[in-house]
Parts: structure tokens; C-alpha cells; sequence
């Protein structure tokens, strides 16, 4: 069944209860949409296939939700820790420009965020998002960057 997709148990009950007339389900809001990254969390990583605690930009401190953009004037700690992602552990792989860490979004850390992304074959925008941040290497919690290591959703080493 090509294009089907389930009704939520919310939808389904409103589209019940009102006799499926006049219910109106909204589109999934899109990436573009998404929220500024506002925080960090600790979330699990893969290095040297141990499982290991990453530092992620996310939308709130603690939240797992990587679901969230930085751009040019964006600041805090969830550009900090891109800006250190960038910095320690992907200049040498895709030759992102020095950054100074001082948590602002600048023309330079959307040069080295355009860098990567071109590289890495997606969209080359400058902007940072969610496709970005789950392909990036990110310091490994604890060893002061000096190891880093692949972020994967699933927390299992890639094949």
C-alpha cells in the first residue's frame, strides 16, 4: 500500500469522534523548522568500537533531542561544543579552519561547518543541523579532546 501511513491514536479518536469530518492532520514540520540547539547532553558514541560518552549540541542542556540548527549569530554552549567538535577532531580529516572556541557563530565556523559537510557529501549549507551533527566526530566526554569518536544513533558500531 504505497503513500499509506497510520493515523495516530490521537488523530484516529479526533477523526471519530467528529464523524471524520473536518479533521485536518498537519505535516511533520521540516528540518528547516527545527529549533536553535540551546544545550548540551551526554549521549553514547562509538570509538575504536567501545561505546563511549560524546558531548552533543542539543535543543535544551541534558535533552537528547539532537534535532536542532545553528547558524550565523547563534552563541552559547551548543556552538562551543560544535566549534571544539570542529576544531579538535575534524580539521586534520576535512581541513576546517583553526577556530578559536569563543561560542559564537561565525563567518569562520560556517566555513569549517560548510567544509565538512561538503565533504562528507550532504548538503553544504554552512548551516549546522541534524544530518550534520550525526556524521561529525565528536570529542570523547573525559579525554580532553584527545580522542574522538563517531556519533550513530543506534550506539552500534558502524559495519
Amino acid at each position: 500500500m504505497s503513500g499509506f501511513r497510520p493515523l495516530s491514536a490521537v488523530a484516529a479518536a479526533l477523526a471519530v469522534a467528529s464523524g471524520g469530518a473536518g479533521v485536518t492532520l498537519a505535516a511533520a514540520t521540516p528540518a528547516s523548522a527545527a529549533p536553535s540547539c540551546a544545550g548540551t547532553a551526554l549521549v553514547t558514541g562509538v570509538y575504536r568500537s567501545h561505546l563511549v560518552p560524546i558531548r552533543v549540541p542539543t535543543t535544551a542542556n541534558g535533552a537528547r533531542n539532537m534535532n536542532c540548527n545553528l547558524g550565523l549569530g547563534n552563541a552559547g554552549p551548543a556552538v562551543a561544543r560544535l566549534q571544539i567538535a570542529l576544531d579538535f577532531c575534524n580539521r586534520s580529516l576535512w581541513g576546517s579552519p583553526l577556530l578559536s572556541i569563543d561560542s559564537q557563530y561565525g563567518p569562520l565556523t560556517r566555513q569549517a561547518v560548510h567544509t565538512v559537510q561538503h565533504n562528507l557529501g550532504i548538503a553544504s549549507s554552512g548551516v549546522y543541523g541534524p544530518i550534520t551533527g550525526h556524521r561529525l566526530d565528536w570529542p570523547v566526554a573525559g579525554t580532553n579532546n584527545r580522542e574522538c569518536a563517531a556519533w550513530h544513533s543506534s550506539g552500534v558500531p558502524p559495519a
